[in-house]
């Protein structure tokens, strides 16, 4: 990636051309896996996504351990 996760300048841009194409490239493939899955990256930081759907759910405050898998291993 072009840039440390949580870093706040421009190198945090799904759209910076800074950095090596390898780093460019590994970003560019998440940003387009999780496009392909619904999700649409921010445009200040290219580790940030949101579902298109989020705003239909509200926002829990949980630890991990309390998130019911039954969830997810019927998804698998």
């Amino acid at each position: 990636m072009p840039s440390e996760y949580d870093t706040f300048s421009e190198a945090a841009y799904p759209s910076y051309m800074g950095g090596t194409l390898e780093e460019r490239s590994r970003r560019d493939f998440l940003i387009k896996k999780m496009q392909n899955h619904n999700f649409t990256v921010y445009d200040y930081e290219w580790w940030h996504f949101n579902h298109k759907d989020c705003e239909k759910y509200e926002i829990l405050d949980i630890y991990i351990e309390e998130v019911k898998w039954s969830l997810y291993s019927s998804i698998k």
